[in-house]
């Protein structure tokens, strides 16, 4: 029978003569048997398996398919030591999530970072409440403005923890840092209910938007481009950030007229009415303004010759300075954002 093994290295093996008795003995043992072709069979079988268990270990895998490339890779392992990194197996026994140490692993890793993202959340949701909190108590009235008009820019931390953390986590820090404002300060009354409607309507559309303008096929086209022309990135999220929280900003400044007209006003009158705050008097507040900003911009005088009603005066003072407010805000969060954002969802290593 012929040697189809492939020639060793070393002398070469002595010529075969069947006919002398003690070449005969050596051609015995450089024959193959039945057995070792077998041994050799299973040999090459447990190499390929093992060649294409490394050619799917190196391959990208998505996160929605890992779990069953593990298991395959697992199932297509031959016996290896017990260990870090490695599997007990059989190769004619299908392995179990239990004894499976690569599920194990990848489940412990997973664990540990979804504690501590949850721990980084509610500890920057905490801090981002009592910043707001203090931001809304320092409240000011802007010049030339009337007096029922306040600016305060504690938009800015609900609009980065709904834009960094989660629109929920920004909406409850709305409403924590409302009611613990009116503890503090219960003339406020009247403006807390239309702070909380729109500051939380600005917080989901920015969101919205944003998260459109990150995932539109155009950014994701500008970011592959420049890695295969080997540019630096741009931070196109911090752009996408800016643009959400602009535009919601508009859309809230113009929504605050009807908070104003049917929520805030209602409630001045209904509360405060023993303090002076009556229609007549808030028209009048409005057009002293007015007027005091015509004597000292008199170009505003054809812009804005008077104010009839107190929906008028909304428009000429409580708009502008909504948007003002808002745009600030959004431009505070977009330079912020990606920097918190990966501290916030960094994940530990595996190693």
């Amino acid at each position: 029978m012929p040697n189809n093994q492939p020639p060793r290295h070393g002398k070469p093996t002595q010529p075969q003569n069947y006919s002398v008795g003690k070449y005969h003995r050596a051609s015995e043992r450089n024959m193959p048997s039945e057995r070792m072709r077998r041994a050799e069979k299973m040999r090459r079988e447990e190499f390929m398996r093992w060649r294409v268990s490394e050619t799917q270990r190196h391959k990208p895998v998505n996160s929605r398919n890992k779990e069953s490339v593990y298991k395959q890779i697992a199932r297509e392992n031959y016996h290896t030591d017990k260990g870090k990194g490695k599997v007990e197996i059989k190769i004619d026994e299908p392995v179990t999530d239990d004894k499976n140490e690569y599920l194990k692993a990848e489940k412990e890793i997973k664990k540990l970072n979804r504690k501590s993202v949850i721990l980084r959340n509610i500890a920057f949701t905490a801090a981002g409440l009592v910043l707001s909190l203090i931001l809304n108590i320092f409240s000011f009235s802007v010049p030339y403005a009337p007096s029922v008009v306040h600016i305060d820019f504690s938009a800015f931390t609900e609009l980065w923890i709904g834009l960094a953390v989660h629109p929920l986590a920004g909406i409850l820090v709305v409403l924590l840092k409302n009611v613990l404002y009116y503890f503090i300060r219960p003339g406020g009354l009247a403006s807390i209910p239309g702070k909380v409607i729109l500051d939380s309507l600005l917080i989901v559309l920015a969101w919205l938007i944003s998260k459109r303008l990150i995932s539109s096929p155009l950014i994701q086209k500008k970011t592959i481009r420049r890695e295969m022309m080997d540019l630096p990135p741009k931070d196109y999220a911090a752009r996408a950030v800016f643009t959400g929280g602009f535009i919601s900003g508009i859309i809230t400044s113009f929504v605050s007229l009807l908070t104003t007209k049917y929520i805030q006003l209602p409630l001045l009158y209904k509360y405060f009415n023993d303090q002076g705050y009556s229609a007549e008097a808030v028209l009048q507040n409005y057009q002293q303004a007015l007027q005091t900003l015509h004597n000292r911009f008199p170009f505003t005088e054809r812009i804005f010759p008077a104010i009839d009603s107190i929906m008028q005066g909304a428009l000429v003072y409580n708009v502008p300075i909504c948007i003002i407010k808002y745009t600030v805000s959004a431009l505070l969060v977009a330079v912020l954002y990606s920097l918190t954002y990966k501290t916030i969802h960094k994940k530990e290593s595996s190693d």
